[in-house]
């Protein structure tokens, strides 16, 4: 008897507060979403203007390609930072393909503060990525330090972008036998 009350309390006091603060679904027939209840933020279209003059994206591309059919490699991350402070980050690279020479591949956005006229960007990439140049097809080791370089407003303004151009005759090392190592050699172009 004791276990029954118990539930009892339980099933009414939670559909005590399942109850609290609903609204009635209307009931015209018509199946119209209902309008969220509580305050709810939204950005005026100054601060979005602001924020979509303010935000920059960083591309990666293979350049110096002189045999290789394939070179893939995934960005593990990328921080961006002004004055001691980590900026906000959109990442959107997965795996990419350096060795297409028509595409520079989108690692991600970042936006610069309003007075902030530069900040330091870091590409770190994942341990292990593939390459093909036509006789085989291995692993490429790409433990290595990550990409790390400066961009300043006046330079990203133009284009809105920074693209890292990787050297791949210079960077990726190939043994007779084992892995290829990646030794990237890049400079940014805006």
């Amino acid at each position: 008897m004791k276990n029954w009350k118990l539930w009892m309390a339980v099933v009414l006091g939670g559909l005590s507060l399942v109850g609290c603060g609903e609204q009635p679904a209307p009931d015209d027939g018509s199946e119209t979403p209902a309008k969220p209840t509580g305050f709810v933020p939204s950005l005026s279209e100054d601060v979005q203007a602001n924020l979509a003059e303010n935000q920059y994206e960083v591309r990666i591309l293979g350049v110096g390609n002189n045999f290789y059919k394939g070179a893939y490699v995934n960005v593990d991350s990328m921080t961006v930072s002004a004055g001691g402070r980590e900026l906000p980050v959109e990442m959107k690279a997965t795996v990419m393909d350096l060795a297409r020479p028509d595409h520079a591949a989108l690692v991600g956005y970042f936006t610069l503060p309003p007075g902030v006229d530069s900040a330091q960007v870091v590409i770190r990439l994942d341990e292990y990525g593939a390459f093909e140049d036509g006789r085989r097809i291995g692993a490429l080791d790409v433990r290595t330090a990550p990409l790390r370089f400066e961009v300043t407003r006046a330079l990203l303004a133009p284009r809105k972008h920074a693209v890292v151009h990787l050297d791949l005759s210079h960077s990726v090392i190939v043994p007779p036998t084992g892995d290829a190592m990646l030794m990237p050699t890049s400079a940014v172009a805006f």
